[in-house]
């Protein structure tokens, strides 16, 4: 039917892949963090890792966005762990598993350019490797 909604994304991109452990209760601010440069409205993410040892049942990893071009071309500040986590999003819930993990957060509302963090609050390191990837979107009208 012409004229409802749907989705339309951005090819999927990788916005960090960490090159060292990610302890618990740290931020990935010494990662490389590829901004997202987009039209859309909506973001999905997707962390892929593994864990050193199996989190405990209920645990999260955090994530935080950093906004981008927001007055000009002057970016909100970088996260800092103990005073200025801002600007939570949302959290990936861990399985009690040191296997590989494949977690989605979906729908995050990403209004410009934005760059994004991750707190390790799974009382557990995770491992070098992991990788976040962010497949931004909106919706549209259907052709």
């Amino acid at each position: 039917m012409a004229g409802e909604s749907i989705r339309v994304e951005d090819s999927q991109v990788t916005i960090c892949t960490g090159g060292s452990n990610l302890l618990t209760d740290t931020l990935n601010t010494g990662e490389t963090i590829t901004a997202i440069s987009t039209t859309k409205n909506f973001v999905d993410l997707v962390l892929t890792g593994t864990f050193a040892s199996a989190p405990a049942v209920g645990k999260t990893i955090s994530v935080y966005r950093r906004d981008l071009n927001i007055d000009g071309t002057k970016d909100a500040p970088l996260p800092v762990l103990t005073n200025y986590e801002h600007k939570f999003v949302g959290s990936f819930n861990v399985l009690n598993s040191a296997s590989e993990q494949v977690l989605p957060l979906n729908g995050i509302y990403c209004p410009h350019d934005a760059e994004f963090y991750i707190k390790n609050g799974s009382g557990q390191t995770l491992n070098s490797g992991y990788t976040i990837k962010a497949t931004a979107w909106a919706w549209g009208p259907a052709a």
